[in-house]
């Protein structure tokens, strides 16, 4: 899942990942989608919600997204919640340093 618009960058690098996944033959087939929305939130929310469990999901991100964290949290911080999880892991890790810069900020 790439989290912009079809024409954008993350969708054009999960085109690209689909075809060399493909044509390696690592994969029969994959499925590229788009979702597009507040600089990658949108997708992420879905992502997390719909994929959460399933290792055959991949999501396509990076910097924007996590800037969008940063910068753009929910009315209620669920992006925090639903993206990191419990306090077991590096993503939780990941979380929990950008919750301490969205209060820092």
């Amino acid at each position: 899942m790439g989290p912009s618009a079809p024409e954008a960058g993350f969708a054009t690098t999960a085109r690209a990942i689909q075809e060399a996944m493909t044509s390696s033959g690592i994969v029969k087939d994959v499925e590229a989608y788009y979702v597009p929305g507040e600089g990658g939130l949108t997708g992420l929310a879905r992502f997390v919600k719909e994929a959460r469990g399933d290792g055959a999901q991949l999501m396509v991100t990076g910097y924007t997204t996590i800037g969008s964290v940063l910068t753009k949290p929910t009315d209620d911080g669920s992006v925090y919640r639903h993206c990191w999880g419990p306090p077991n892991g590096v993503n939780s890790q990941m979380g929990s340093a950008a919750a301490r810069a969205g209060r820092a900020s």
